[in-house]
């Protein structure tokens, strides 16, 4: 059966010494509620790296390299928030179908739209990956500008059911991030908790049945 699992897009974290994070493998995180709390410091390393936007207004970066780092997201409208990354699915076959550069988590939602018969969905570049409906099934091609692109066909009810465990990786991730924060930034964590709910297009209840 073909797996489905949410990531997101991580990088090596070099110098970075502010909490415990590690090292991936492969340049993706799989997100769920089975994450070590350094696995959880990568995650959110990344996402409120990958949110310091310079806000527009008279507000000056801190010098402290922890302040200097929550400065973007703090700033952040949350509903701006943004975290790489999307869906990988392998095949029993092992085509592996990644999110490519500029996709995001929220991605998860895209592929319902399809799901729902209303069109198509890109998940990034470099590679290209794309998803669309064809009659019954699902059509998950790994990369649209290659000519021979591995593909990856499922049927409505088996995507509607993994869609349906994304959408509970995704919720039990928040919950692990949201006690993290509260334990390593306490005084910032319902705000950066606020932006990665968002971010991640959560819902209280997040189901596609």
């Amino acid at each position: 059966m073909t797996t489905m699992r949410p990531v997101l897009q991580v990088y090596p974290p070099g110098g970075f010494d502010l909490w415990s994070v590690v090292k991936s493998e492969d340049g993706h995180l799989e997100l769920g509620g089975d994450l070590t709390p350094a696995e959880v410091g990568t995650a959110m390393m990344r996402f409120i790296g990958y949110n310091d936007v310079e806000p527009q207004d008279s507000r000056t970066r801190p010098s402290d390299p922890l302040g200097s780092y929550l400065y973007g997201i703090l700033a952040l409208n949350p509903a701006s928030a943004v975290a790489p990354g999307g869906l990988r699915a392998v095949s029993p076959t092992g085509v592996v179908f990644t999110p490519g550069c500029c996709s995001s988590t929220d991605a998860w939602r895209g592929l319902r739209h399809v799901v729902e018969g209303t069109g198509w969905a890109d998940f990034g570049h470099d590679p290209s990956p794309h998803a669309e409906r064809h009659g019954d099934l699902i059509r998950l091609t790994t990369d649209t500008e290659t000519d021979d692109s591995p593909t990856i066909d499922l049927p409505i009810a088996e995507c509607r059911h993994l869609l349906t465990q994304v959408a509970r990786d995704l919720t039990a991730f928040h919950a692990l991030a949201a006690k993290w924060l509260t334990h390593h930034l306490p005084a910032h964590a319902d705000h950066i908790a606020t932006a990665l709910a968002l971010a991640l297009d959560l819902e209280p209840t997040s189901t596609v049945d």
